[in-house]
């Protein structure tokens, strides 16, 4: 994927996949991959917009929680001194609402942090049928296990891309083109369920995006540039000495 930073006034879409998520603190991937129904395809790179055709991928988008405000040890008996000392952000997933739009305060990302984003959006735009091109008699049979996503994701992240591969060697389809970053990402640090969070925002334009069937057949055609763009949230933590994407995240607004 080619990080193009330039800045486009965007509509909105979940196209053949830019992305739509969900936040919180991370769940385990689950221990077997939906089978993903006939029909146009889904994407983690996209968020949705009227005019794009697909639906929000196979990892149910929408976040379970609200921001909780954890309070602090007081240190001082009066009421206003301990309400100062409350204002440390934690997200719990059980109680957690998906951001609107756009963090009121926020950092430029940094560069682990633009690589572990791009590493995640470069699996989704990439997806394509392992058996794409092969005629197929029982495709039950020939549906291979998922590759290993963990240099990217981990937890709900790691289940949406395993879910989007399912779909698309269920039904054999290619994914081509390429997703653009739209403008300069910003970023959030938090804490969720006690685990240090890095939340970048990022805006995609997954415009060049297309999906076709092994006889030419075109799934979901690409459009014009800025035609199809996303606020597109992801949740980055710490594995094995890397950043990876731990949750995708689409905001109530997704305009971008």
């Amino acid at each position: 994927m080619k990080m193009k930073w330039w800045i486009v006034v965007p509509p909105l879409a979940i196209a053949a996949m830019l992305v739509t998520g969900t936040t919180g603190c991370v769940s385990e991937p689950p221990q077997s991959l939906p089978h993903a129904q006939i029909g146009t395809p889904t994407n983690s790179a996209q968020s949705s917009a009227p005019a794009d055709p697909s639906p929000k991928p196979a990892a149910d988008p929408s976040p379970n929680g609200s921001l909780v405000i954890k309070p602090s040890t007081p240190t001082s008996s009066s009421k206003d001194s301990q309400a100062k000392k409350t204002k440390t952000a934690e997200v719990s997933q059980t109680a957690q609402k998906p951001p609107k739009t756009w963090p009121k305060e926020s950092r430029k990302s940094d560069s682990r942090e633009k690589a572990s984003t791009k590493g995640f959006v470069e699996k989704t735009e990439k997806m394509t049928s392992p058996n794409f091109g092969k005629i197929i008699k029982s495709p039950e049979n020939t549906i291979p296990k998922p590759p290993d996503y963990s240099d990217v994701a981990k937890g709900v992240a790691m289940g949406e891309l395993e879910a989007q591969f399912a779909e698309y060697a269920n039904n054999n389809w290619k994914q081509s083109g390429e997703v653009l970053v739209v403008g300069e990402p910003k970023v959030e640090d938090l804490v969720i369920d006690g685990v240090t969070t890095h939340r970048v925002y990022l805006c995609l334009d997954s415009s060049s995006l297309e999906v076709t069937e092994s006889d030419g057949f075109v799934v979901t055609p690409k459009s014009a540039p800025g035609t199809r763009t996303a606020l597109n949230i992801y949740d980055l933590q710490e594995q094995s000495g890397q950043l990876v994407v731990a949750n995708h995240l689409f905001p109530e607004d997704p305009n971008c």
